[in-house]
């Protein structure tokens, strides 16, 4: 158990670092961080709820999230 909070503390910091980092990097207009995260996004969707997710992305450019 004490492995799995660590796991998921290690998890957390990380998203919330590369959550920071596209933020700035599209402040700068470089928007290719944040493009590579959809992706990530999805797969780790995938993973946790073993539905097939779809990026909005591709039907409309600059899809609102929320």
């Amino acid at each position: 158990m004490k492995d799995s909070i660590q796991r998921l503390e290690y998890i957390t910091d990380y998203l919330t670092s590369y959550e920071f980092k596209i933020k700035q990097c599209n402040k700068s207009g470089l928007l290719d961080s944040a493009k590579m995260y959809e992706l990530f996004a999805l797969e780790l969707c995938h993973i946790i709820f073993d539905k097939t997710f779809v990026n909005l992305n591709k039907e409309v450019s600059n899809y609102p999230y929320g």
